[in-house]
């Protein structure tokens, strides 16, 4: 589960006076721990090939 809590920044304390959402990240206590990658070695191997 993925929350945003929103904070007013103001320019007083440093912040640009824009709103800045700090996220947390909730895992279920059950769930299995997967690593997610776009580009596996192999192919990044191939990729620095080609370059």
């Amino acid at each position: 589960m993925l929350i945003l809590i929103r904070q007013n920044g103001s320019e007083e304390n440093g912040w640009r006076g824009a709103p800045f959402y700090w996220p947390i990240i909730s895992a279920q206590e059950n769930a299995q721990t997967t690593i997610f990658s776009h580009e596996t070695q192999k192919n990044a191997d191939v990729q620095e090939s080609d370059e």
